[in-house]
């Protein structure tokens, strides 16, 4: 009914002022039910006055895509002083062309029914509200068609004191009650509509990812008037995507669903209840699987090596394609040269050179795009060669030695004549 009265005041004003973009109703300022029972389906005017009773004037009220939204928190109820008054929560009847889902958080409120003391409460957050399925702008300027008093502030909605511009049209709420009753009316019954405005919705991340499993406690599916059809099923689409069909009981489903990769940007996140019709979309926040950074890194094979020796250096984390030069030291010469591949890695060989003196040096890799690594190595003395004498003390080369000898045998040749003969001779005797 509150979706009803919602239309006839957006349509009613919108024969006044064009712009009027869709209307709201105060719970409080509906008083009684049209009942098909009660008059066989034809409605009289008797009963629709009994709905809008008060006489009310009708205005359009100008809010933000903001005040929208606190508009609708509002429903949670705080009175002027921020305690919780007698009534906690206040639904607002909206006309067809407004949706929202929200999410409720527990706090604790001071009451002063109970004495000021301090009792459990909701607070309702706003998750995101569409106008014709489109998401409100926070910026811009809606006209909101509804009551004086509901225009003024009354029923705790105090977002409605800060409106930039409010017309009193003058006309009466009944007034243009009737007359929208009449029209619709005019080519047949109207259709209760079982559909609700809103949905709640626990568990929404702020960012979905095609990696994540998500899984959403979806609920307040179902009008609570008396033989209203409610939801059996429950089709949810991510940017066009099906993501599957979940049971709905008691107005209630969780649905479960790992966010498709062809998701990108902001998706449009719906929910489809079906047969009742609730149905609520807005654009969520996609990002694709996260990709843990590859941080640019240089590995040696080994961390000693001898000069003249060779060694593999492991190039990661550069650039597809870069050409590379690595050094032994800020001045030293160049080892190796290479190019990275698709992956932006590259294993280079490496050469010592066999001149190299010992010492700890830092080996630096740097790139055509800017790549500069570092890493440490040693560098030891280059093997003995395999020409030289073998280790006996002396550091005499081999043909100086020769040479030496060969001077002692002249200018001594008894000596070592007698030396010759007695190593000849012991060897006979062996």
């Amino acid at each position: 009914l509150g979706r009803l009265v919602g239309n006839a005041l957006r349509d009613t004003l919108q024969a006044i002022d064009a712009d009027v973009d869709f209307g709201v109703v105060n719970p409080g300022g509906l008083r009684a039910d049209l009942s098909y029972a009660a008059h066989d389906g034809d409605i009289t005017f008797e009963q629709l006055l009994s709905v809008l009773p008060f006489n009310n004037n009708l205005s359009i009220v100008s809010l933000t895509g903001r005040q929208v939204t606190e508009m609708l928190a509002e429903q949670w109820q705080r009175d002027a002083d921020g305690n919780l008054p007698t009534r906690p929560y206040l639904e607002l009847g909206l006309s067809d062309d407004v949706a929202y889902a929200y999410t409720e958080t527990a706090e604790t409120c001071t009451a002063a029914a109970a004495g000021n003391a301090s009792v459990p409460c909701q607070k309702g957050s706003i998750i995101n509200v569409t106008l014709r399925g489109e998401p409100i702008d926070p910026e811009a300027v809606y006209k909101i068609a509804t009551f004086n008093f509901l225009a003024a502030g009354g029923d705790n909605f105090w977002v409605f004191q800060e409106a930039s511009k409010v017309v009193d049209t003058g006309l009466l709420d009944w007034e243009g009650w009737v007359d929208y009753i009449r029209a619709a009316s005019a080519d047949g019954p109207i259709q209760p509509d079982y559909s609700r405005s809103s949905v709640r919705l626990e568990g929404l991340p702020d960012t979905l990812t095609s990696v994540d499993q998500v899984t959403l406690q979806v609920s307040k599916l179902n009008v609570m008037s008396l033989g209203a059809v409610g939801a059996r099923q429950l089709d949810v689409s991510l940017g066009g995507v099906d993501l599957g069909r979940f049971p709905v009981v008691d107005g209630a489903a969780t649905v479960s669903f790992t966010p498709p990769e062809e998701a990108a940007g902001w998706p449009v996140l719906a929910f489809s209840a079906q047969p009742n019709g609730t149905y609520v979309s807005f654009p969520v926040r996609f990002s694709a699987a996260p990709v843990t950074p590859v941080v640019p890194a240089l590995v040696l094979s080994a961390e000693t090596v001898a000069a003249g020796e060779t060694l593999t250096l492991q190039v990661t984390g550069g650039t597809a394609g870069e050409a590379v030069e690595a050094w032994l030291g800020a001045d030293g010469p160049l080892i190796a040269e290479g190019v990275l591949d698709a992956a932006g890695a590259a294993d280079l060989a490496a050469v010592i050179p066999a001149d190299t003196a010992p010492g700890d040096y830092d080996v630096e890799v740097t790139g055509a795009d800017g790549l500069l690594l570092r890493a440490g190595l040693t560098v030891t003395a280059a093997p003995a060669d395999a020409d030289a004498l073998p280790a006996s003390g002396s550091s005499t080369p081999l043909p100086l030695l020769w040479a030496a000898l060969a001077a002692l045998a002249i200018g001594a040749g008894c000596g070592v004549g007698s030396h010759a003969t007695r190593r000849a001779g012991a060897a006979t005797r062996h």
